[in-house]
């Protein structure tokens, strides 16, 4: 959409949220916030939905998961 800014501000709450967790220590965080996904430091897991066959495995380390925008 033109000048759809809402997932520019998206992506600024996460990176101030993700840096307030960071410098408030915490080691291991998952923000997930409409869809786009920040991961700090995990550690490699399976996640499942209940009730569902599906599954995704997180690899160890930092990530991003962005669902919106181009």
């Amino acid at each position: 959409l033109k000048d759809d800014y809402t997932c520019m501000m998206k992506g600024h709450f996460i990176d101030k949220l993700s840096k307030y967790l960071i410098d408030n220590s915490y080691d291991t965080f998952i923000i997930d916030f409409g869809g786009d996904i920040y991961l700090h430091n995990t550690h490699d897991q399976l996640i499942q939905i209940e009730d569902s066959k599906f599954n995704i495995r997180i690899p160890k380390g930092n990530w991003s998961i962005l669902t919106s925008g181009n």
